[in-house]
């Protein structure tokens, strides 16, 4: 373990900003840092990070803390491993007498080495006919092969062995990382006979192998490393690591759905393209998309299953705010056949051809109804009304438009008739956005103080304990403690969060917090006085006993003395 000065060595040092920013995309919000959270599905900035104090905070999901527990909720790693990490990252030398190997370092060492083999493997002249599949019959490039590490595994029962003593990977290490399976005291090559393919983590590490069969061999065409803490296939985009800078540069992503027809893809000059490992588009790939673009294209199989899967996917990105077309392609299968048929530039003009999601969904319906005749023009057209309505809702006119247009060019009804059944006004949905503030002024001017001089923080939770607040009374316990903005966050609304984020961030001067303080102190104390003469007022009124009632008058002068002198003092104050 490391101790305490360690560990705030390294707090102190770590960037949180450059650090965030290389899992999401932050702007400039006030004083603070704010985007999308990548811990849940968040379509509408609710992630802060504070630059100054060192810590984030999501309103949405609730997560928070400083740049180490960052790393352990988005590396899924232990505490020590996450230090490690962070030193590295913010510079700072880990302690001569430390010694660890990270579980996560093991793991990744561990398959980069088995990486290594199956690739020289590859290259090794008793695998030259698998070799000659990639290069002659996929049209992979030498340059290619080596920049994914592409490698082969042989049908060699003492290839694992020989690994083992080559690289000196213990067994245990081997079934940890999925390479090997165990049967009968004997460990098997899981890839046995297969083309390897490493998959790496947006960071450049790699975390799981794909296994391809050659040719028409029997078996899974594909098979993957067994799922762990550290791959997990619907968090993990194939080739992320590589087409990430292009994707920021060009402003859009390619998403195709196998590692092949990535790797074909990425050889056809297509260098922002990523792939899904066998499994649907999920919600967590988008959210890591999110960090790089809004905009996709996605480039499928043409047949019935990747067509359904492309408009499965379509939807899914939708909902979650991004811009998508689909290319759309006959003749061949998936995009690594339409590479190695067609060549680079029918793939490239495949892709300047596709069809943005409102023209892709009229032809997806279209081409499973008989839209020549009258009923089937009507179904089509009822089909597609709740997309309409959605445009419409969403006062998205220009998907509106494109869907009216392509409707029209199917059915044969002008795109005002159509236009006209979905509801005669086209014009766009006016967005009013009233600022709306959950705090009263003098709640606002309180927590401005509190904020900016921790000295007169009691003196604040006792004005708002007198004070007649709605909005604060929740927070008054946490006041008391004198807890800071990054732990009072944890326990608000993202609403109520923001505004005293805002405040907090409107620093004011002593003299001008010792004056807001006195004013409602004299303010609150001046009401509790009136609100005694008026309970005093309303016994005199009951009573009936000489001398309880003089008692009550004494009272009543004094408090009115009192009154008296408070406003005085306040009075005193202002001047």
């Amino acid at each position: 373990m490391f101790n305490r000065e360690f560990v705030e060595e390294v707090k102190k040092r770590i960037d949180i900003v450059a650090l965030v920013e290389r899992y999401v995309a932050l702007q400039k919000s006030g004083n603070y840092m704010r985007g999308l959270c990548p811990f849940h599905s968040d379509s509408d900035p609710s992630f802060y990070v504070s630059p100054t104090k060192g810590y984030f905070h999501c309103f949405g999901c609730g997560e928070s803390g400083d740049a180490i527990s960052f790393i352990q909720k988005i590396e899924n790693l232990s505490f020590v491993e996450a230090v490690v990490k962070a030193a590295e990252f913010a510079g700072v030398s880990i302690p001569s007498d430390f010694k660890m190997s990270t579980a996560y370092d093991i793991y990744t060492e561990t398959l980069s080495k088995v990486a290594r083999a199956y690739h020289q493997e590859l290259l090794n002249k008793r695998n030259e006919t698998v070799l000659k599949y990639l290069v002659q019959q996929r049209k992979i490039t030498m340059e290619t092969i080596d920049m994914f590490q592409i490698g082969f595994s042989p049908e060699d029962r003492t290839f694992l062995r020989k690994l083992q003593s080559k690289y000196g990977i213990s067994k245990d290490d081997l079934i940890r990382a999925g390479v090997a399976l165990k049967k009968s005291n004997e460990l098997i090559d899981r890839f046995a006979g297969r083309i390897i393919i490493p998959i790496f983590n947006d960071a450049g590490r790699i975390i799981a192998l794909g296994g391809r069969i050659i040719g028409s061999s029997t078996g899974a065409k594909y098979i993957n490393s067994p799922e762990t803490r550290f791959f997990k296939k619907k968090e993990i985009l194939f080739n992320l690591d590589k087409a990430k800078k292009a994707i920021k540069t060009l402003d859009y992503v390619v998403i195709a759905e196998g590692y092949f027809d990535v790797i074909a893809l990425f050889e056809a000059g297509i260098e922002n393209v990523v792939g899904v490992l066998g499994t649907a588009l999920t919600e967590k790939h988008l959210m890591i998309i999110k960090n790089y673009t809004t905009n996709i294209l996605l480039f499928y199989d043409s047949d019935e299953a990747g067509q359904n899967a492309a408009l499965r996917s379509l939807e899914l990105a939708e909902k979650m705010g991004f811009s998508i077309a689909v290319a759309r392609y006959i003749d061949t299968k998936d995009p690594s056949d339409l590479f190695v048929a067609r060549g680079s530039e029918v793939v490239k003009e495949v892709l300047k051809n596709s069809l943005p999601a409102p023209a892709f969904r009229v032809k997806y319906f279209a081409k499973r109804i008989d839209v020549s005749s009258g009923p089937g023009k009507g179904k089509l057209i009822n089909l597609l009304k709740p997309t309409a309505i959605k445009y419409k809702s969403a006062g998205d006119s220009a998907s509106y438009s494109m869907l009216m247009r392509a409707l029209s060019e199917i059915t044969g009804y002008s795109e005002s008739d159509l236009m006209g059944y979905f509801g005669r006004s086209n014009s766009e949905i006016e967005k009013i956005s009233v600022e709306k503030k959950m705090l009263t002024p003098l709640e606002r001017e309180l927590m401005r103080v509190y904020f900016s001089h921790p000295r007169l923080r009691k003196r604040v939770v006792r004005a708002l304990e007198l004070s007649d607040v709605h909005n604060l009374k929740k927070l008054v316990p946490l006041l008391k403690r004198s807890l800071e903005l990054e732990d009072l966050l944890k326990s608000l609304s993202r609403e109520l969060g923001e505004e005293l984020i805002e405040l907090s961030e409107n620093m004011i001067e002593s003299e001008v917090a010792e004056k807001i303080i006195q004013d409602v102190e004299t303010r609150v104390g001046a009401s509790l006085i009136m609100e005694q003469i008026k309970e005093i007022d309303r016994k005199i009124k009951r009573v009936t006993d000489r001398e309880t009632k003089n008692s009550l008058l004494i009272r009543r002068l004094e408090l009115s003395r009192l009154l008296r002198k408070t406003r005085e003092g306040g009075d005193n104050h202002g001047r």
